[in-house]
């Protein structure tokens, strides 16, 4: 361990309160932030750097939260699983070591040090103090790297940090007037940047904010209700987005993008989505997966462009030979992503990954109140999950997830967070009973 590091360790280990809280905001900033990191910056970020030494004091945290055991087995697992699939699948594939080493790596680094150290924040500060922190971050390193903004910066980078960062500040509002304020403002943005899935998310926070609230203590009935209102909100909005866009509403870009979608394949999810084909086809051909850094073989190419087929794309343009199958398998999904390169546990861990926000969705919508900033980390986790690639949205998704992770029982005790999905769950119970 270096210098360094070990000050650090021992400043947080001879102090509970003050030093543990900055030095666990700091981290937290620097997370999102890979600008000038001297080695690997692909897979290390500065508060990835900086974690890692302090792994002993900020890991004690795990264990007040739940969903971790089943975390951490289905990653451990994963990792193997990936080494295994690519070590048979050498024997004909080619393989791409430096690709391999950056997705395993930034596997292994999102869940054993971004998540612990998100967790530890919380446990130290807060969600809300959490989430500042991050967004402050993730804005940061958005301004500084222009190139990834692809001529959309708006869309392609402060879109998800600005949203969490006016959603956590105006959280403390006693009204819904300062949130709806809050989410009107993104919206419009997202429709002037020509982004109709973010307009999308507002729209169902929006929904679910004013869902019908139990007054009395929840029940396994409830939580299905809300599990069936979470799918028909986001089946309006899908109905009535698509209408508004080809009528204009939404902007003239998106009223030509959705009605040539519409043609091409007669859904704008699938048109929108196309890689989810070529992802369910490989997966019927090869249902354990490849192992990462694997590159596809022209059969492998053929048997996605199978999946492809009718969904809009030209299955020999650019896209589909530099992107997707170039220097490697490369599906738009995390759960695809997590699939073809680490296999059946790769699924799993994803799962729980989709498990815990849903489960915090259903908390928001069944108790009395619900937190705007966490049903917008809860719909874009899951949609994360589905829809958006590995290399660029992890470390947003295990951030929604470590911020919706629900404390145990034990660790409420020592958890004092208002934003916590399980403390709002026992105030909602507070309310309730004294009705």
């Amino acid at each position: 361990m270096t210098t360094t590091g070990t000050a650090i360790v021992q400043a947080a280990r001879s102090d509970t309160g003050g030093w543990q809280k900055f030095i666990s905001l700091g981290l937290t900033m620097l997370l999102p932030i890979h600008v000038g990191v001297p080695v690997a910056s692909s897979v290390f970020s500065w508060g990835v750097l900086l974690s890692i030494p302090l792994l002993p004091v900020i890991a004690r945290s795990f264990k007040s939260f739940r969903f971790v055991p089943a975390i951490i087995g289905f990653t451990a697992a994963a990792l193997v699983s990936g080494l295994l699939l690519t070590s048979v699948a050498s024997q004909d594939h080619l393989v791409n070591t430096s690709y391999l080493w950056v997705t395993v790596g930034s596997v292994a680094t999102a869940v054993f040090v971004s998540i612990p150290t998100l967790l530890w924040t919380r446990a130290c500060s807060s969600t809300r103090a959490a989430a500042l922190a991050f967004a402050a971050g993730s804005i940061l390193q958005t301004l500084a790297t222009p190139d990834s903004w692809d001529g959309n910066v708006w869309k392609f980078g402060l879109s998800f940090p600005v949203s969490v960062l006016l959603l956590a500040l105006v959280w403390r509002a006693r009204s819904v007037v300062l949130p709806l304020v809050v989410l009107a403002l993104v919206g419009t943005l997202a429709i002037l940047a020509g982004d109709r899935s973010y307009f999308g998310f507002v729209a169902v926070v929006v929904i679910m904010m004013f869902l019908p609230r139990a007054r009395s203590r929840p029940t396994k009935a409830k939580s299905v209700a809300a599990v069936i209102a979470l799918v028909v909100a986001g089946a309006a909005v899908y109905s009535i987005g698509v209408t508004l866009a080809l009528k204009g509403f939404l902007g003239e870009r998106n009223q030509i993008v959705t009605a040539a979608q519409l043609r091409a394949s007669g859904s704008v999810l699938t048109a929108g989505r196309s890689e989810s084909g070529a992802a369910l086809q490989l997966f019927a051909n090869r249902p354990l997966g490849y192992g990462p850094g694997v590159l596809p073989s022209a059969d492998d190419v053929a048997i996605g462009q199978q999946g492809l087929a009718g969904r809009g794309l030209d299955l020999t343009g650019q896209y589909v030979r530099e992107y997707l199958f170039g220097t490697g398998f490369k599906l738009h999904s995390i759960t695809s992503d997590l699939w073809v390169n680490f296999g059946l546990a790769g699924i799993g861990l994803a799962a729980v990954f989709a498990l815990a926000c849903a489960a915090a969705l259903v908390v928001n919508i069944t108790r009395s109140e619900a937190s705007p900033l966490l049903l917008l980390l809860g719909v874009v986790g899951l949609w994360n999950l589905a829809f958006s690639p590995i290399g660029s949205n992890l470390g947003d998704t295990v951030f929604c997830v470590a911020m919706l992770l629900a404390p145990t029982v034990a660790g409420r005790r020592s958890i004092s967070d208002p934003l916590a999905p399980e403390v709002l769950a026992e105030a909602s119970r507070g309310r309730s009973s004294r009705h």
